[in-house]
């Protein structure tokens, strides 16, 4: 595998992690406010 290969899938694995985590934060954070 080339160097190019490698990259691209490290980028599709983490990419999705970064989202679930940046979706996982930000839903905590909602669910602290007081509802209305």
């Amino acid at each position: 595998m080339n160097k190019t290969a490698v990259y691209a899938l490290l980028l599709a694995l983490i990419i999705p992690l970064i989202a679930y985590f940046i979706v996982d934060v930000k839903s905590h954070d909602a669910l602290q406010l007081p509802r209305h």
